[in-house]
Protein backbone atom coordinates (compact mmCIF):
# COMPACT_ATOMS: atom_id res chain seq x y z
CA UNK A 1 0.00 0.00 0.00
CA UNK A 2 3.11 2.43 0.65
CA UNK A 3 4.84 1.98 -2.47
CA UNK A 4 1.19 2.31 -3.95
CA UNK A 5 0.46 5.75 -2.41
CA UNK A 6 3.71 7.04 -3.24
CA UNK A 7 3.26 6.03 -6.92
CA UNK A 8 0.36 7.97 -6.94
CA UNK A 9 1.79 10.75 -5.62
CA UNK A 10 3.94 10.75 -8.26
CA UNK A 11 1.52 10.72 -10.91
CA UNK A 12 1.45 6.76 -11.34
CA UNK A 13 -1.99 5.07 -10.83
CA UNK A 14 -1.13 1.76 -10.61
CA UNK A 15 -3.28 -0.61 -8.78
CA UNK A 16 -2.36 -3.29 -5.79
CA UNK A 17 -3.85 -6.17 -8.02
CA UNK A 18 -1.16 -5.03 -11.25
CA UNK A 19 1.82 -4.32 -8.98
CA UNK A 20 3.60 -8.09 -9.36
CA UNK A 21 2.93 -8.01 -13.11
CA UNK A 22 4.29 -4.34 -13.14
CA UNK A 23 7.38 -5.67 -11.58
CA UNK A 24 7.63 -8.42 -13.98
CA UNK A 25 7.12 -6.37 -16.52
CA UNK A 26 9.59 -4.16 -15.78
CA UNK A 27 12.43 -6.77 -14.76
CA UNK A 28 13.50 -6.92 -18.57
CA UNK A 29 16.50 -9.55 -17.43
CA UNK A 30 13.84 -11.49 -15.10
CA UNK A 31 16.54 -11.48 -12.41
CA UNK A 32 14.02 -10.61 -9.87
CA UNK A 33 15.49 -6.87 -9.19
CA UNK A 34 14.84 -4.17 -10.39
CA UNK A 35 18.02 -1.98 -11.61
CA UNK A 36 17.95 1.42 -11.55
CA UNK A 37 17.46 1.46 -15.74
CA UNK A 38 14.67 -0.95 -15.61
CA UNK A 39 12.72 0.92 -13.12
CA UNK A 40 13.52 4.29 -14.76
CA UNK A 41 12.24 2.86 -18.15
CA UNK A 42 8.94 1.23 -16.33
CA UNK A 43 8.18 4.02 -14.73
CA UNK A 44 8.68 6.57 -17.78
CA UNK A 45 6.63 4.03 -19.92
CA UNK A 46 3.68 4.01 -17.25
CA UNK A 47 3.67 8.02 -17.07
CA UNK A 48 2.73 8.22 -21.16
CA UNK A 49 -0.53 8.12 -22.79
CA UNK A 50 -2.32 4.10 -23.02
CA UNK A 51 -1.32 4.20 -26.50
CA UNK A 52 2.59 4.65 -25.78
CA UNK A 53 1.82 2.37 -22.97
CA UNK A 54 0.65 -0.95 -25.39
CA UNK A 55 3.75 -0.19 -27.55
CA UNK A 56 6.29 0.27 -24.53
CA UNK A 57 4.77 -3.06 -23.11
CA UNK A 58 5.18 -4.57 -26.76
CA UNK A 59 8.87 -3.45 -26.52
CA UNK A 60 9.23 -4.93 -22.82
CA UNK A 61 8.13 -8.32 -23.72
CA UNK A 62 10.44 -8.06 -26.92
CA UNK A 63 13.17 -7.36 -25.17
CA UNK A 64 12.72 -10.38 -22.40
CA UNK A 65 11.97 -12.67 -25.29
CA UNK A 66 15.43 -11.25 -26.93
CA UNK A 67 17.49 -11.88 -23.82
CA UNK A 68 15.95 -15.51 -23.11
CA UNK A 69 17.18 -16.32 -26.73
CA UNK A 70 20.19 -14.54 -25.95
CA UNK A 71 20.85 -16.85 -23.08
CA UNK A 72 19.48 -20.29 -25.01
CA UNK A 73 21.64 -19.41 -27.80
CA UNK A 74 24.89 -18.97 -25.24
CA UNK A 75 23.73 -22.10 -23.75
CA UNK A 76 23.37 -23.12 -27.40
CA UNK A 77 26.79 -22.41 -28.29
CA UNK A 78 28.68 -23.42 -25.01
CA UNK A 79 26.90 -27.08 -25.45
CA UNK A 80 28.05 -27.32 -29.02
CA UNK A 81 31.24 -26.74 -27.98
CA UNK A 82 31.69 -28.95 -24.83
CA UNK A 83 30.83 -31.65 -27.70
CA UNK A 84 33.12 -30.83 -30.67
CA UNK A 85 35.70 -31.05 -28.15
CA UNK A 86 34.53 -34.38 -26.71
CA UNK A 87 33.97 -35.79 -30.08
CA UNK A 88 37.78 -34.20 -30.86
CA UNK A 89 38.42 -36.44 -27.91
CA UNK A 90 36.95 -39.19 -28.92
CA UNK A 91 38.37 -39.52 -32.34
CA UNK A 92 42.09 -38.68 -31.23
CA UNK A 93 41.52 -41.75 -29.08
CA UNK A 94 40.45 -43.89 -31.85
CA UNK A 95 43.18 -42.75 -33.97
CA UNK A 96 45.31 -43.93 -31.04
CA UNK A 97 43.72 -47.70 -30.52
CA UNK A 98 44.11 -47.86 -34.58
CA UNK A 99 47.87 -47.33 -34.36
CA UNK A 100 48.41 -49.60 -31.47
CA UNK A 101 46.10 -52.48 -33.23
CA UNK A 102 48.51 -51.61 -36.87
CA UNK A 103 51.70 -51.49 -34.38
CA UNK A 104 50.45 -55.05 -32.78
CA UNK A 105 49.74 -56.35 -35.92
CA UNK A 106 53.34 -55.74 -37.46
CA UNK A 107 54.68 -57.34 -33.89
CA UNK A 108 52.58 -60.25 -34.10
CA UNK A 109 53.55 -60.75 -38.32
CA UNK A 110 57.57 -60.40 -37.17
CA UNK A 111 57.11 -62.71 -34.38
CA UNK A 112 55.50 -65.04 -36.38
CA UNK A 113 57.88 -64.68 -39.67
CA UNK A 114 60.93 -65.17 -36.91
CA UNK A 115 59.41 -68.63 -35.09
CA UNK A 116 58.43 -69.53 -38.97
CA UNK A 117 62.20 -69.30 -40.16
CA UNK A 118 64.31 -72.14 -39.70
CA UNK A 119 66.49 -71.48 -36.66
CA UNK A 120 70.32 -72.31 -38.03
CA UNK A 121 69.86 -72.25 -40.95
CA UNK A 122 73.58 -74.00 -41.60
CA UNK A 123 72.14 -77.09 -40.25
CA UNK A 124 72.80 -79.71 -37.52
CA UNK A 125 73.82 -82.71 -39.70
CA UNK A 126 74.38 -85.23 -37.85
Amino acid sequence: PSVQFEMAAHGVDLKLRDLSATWDTFDIDDSGELSIDELVDGFSFLLQGLTTKYVASVNYTLKRFSRKVEVSTDTALENLIAATKGRQSFLELAEQQQDAGEALDKLMISATATTASPSGGSGSAG
